[in-house]
């Protein structure tokens, strides 16, 4: 089964300044791929503002790392790509850094604030996990690593004539889409169907969408789309 804890929504604030996460949350890759984030400011400055990006614990890197508001830009979202540090060492699949943000100006509201902490998910690219594993994000809910069965899963609601079919697509970073179909659990009485289906095995971030028919040919609702990661 997929084992869930809540996440922030897409964007969060904290004290004077706003975080905005791709997608709801910040994953990035040893060895691999990278992901962004924005931060812009809560309230217009009376000077210049810059903020600091570290992460104290020496897992990932930050570009630019030191960001610049003035009176005039202060609300304009300003772009950080995050990556990861291929340290070699071995990890689990995910952990976490944070990204401190520290602000610094002459306009003593910001001198000093508190701005928001992100954590930052990371991939180990070592030779701990097993062949693959899977991490995803969605609808503010993170999904932890898939060792066995491999596979997604979700519900399917029955608005109509009984659930027929569930196709789910996995369409990777670079490459064709992947289309299966999907196993059906249904109960007859609720009016639900949970699916599930197998994990691509190539290593990728994949987006991932579920589409059910039911026996009439109507489309059924197939619950939030979400995006995974195979290492």
């Amino acid at each position: 089964m997929v084992v869930c804890s809540l996440l922030p929504a897409n964007a969060f604030a904290a004290g004077e300044a706003t975080l905005d996460e791709t997608e709801g949350s910040t994953v990035v890759r040893e060895g691999g791929f990278g992901d962004s984030y924005t931060v812009a400011l809560r309230f217009p400055p009376t000077s210049a503002v810059t903020v600091s990006i570290t992460d104290p614990s020496g897992q990932v890197l930050s570009t630019p790392s030191t960001l610049r508001f003035t009176p005039v830009n202060w609300s304009s979202p300003q772009k950080v790509e995050v990556s990861a540090i291929d340290d070699g060492d071995l990890e689990p699949t995910p952990h976490t850094a944070p990204l401190v943000h520290t602000a610094s100006s002459s306009d003593s509201q910001y001198d000093e604030a508190r701005l928001p902490t992100l954590t930052v998910f990371v991939l180990d690219n070592d030779d701990i996990q097993p062949p693959v594993s899977v991490f995803g994000t969605g609808n503010g809910q993170i999904y932890m690593p898939l060792l066995t069965p491999r596979i997604v899963s979700g519900h399917v609601t029955d608005n109509f004539a009984g659930v027929e079919q569930v196709t789910v697509t996995f369409t990777p970073a670079v490459g064709m889409t992947i289309s299966t179909t999907a196993t059906l659990f249904c109960n007859p009485s609720a009016r639900q169907c949970s699916w599930q289906a197998p994990v691509p095995a190539t290593p990728s971030r994949y987006l991932v969408r579920a589409r059910g028919r039911d026996f009439a040919g109507n489309v059924e609702t197939p619950g939030p789309t979400i995006y995974i990661y195979v290492v």
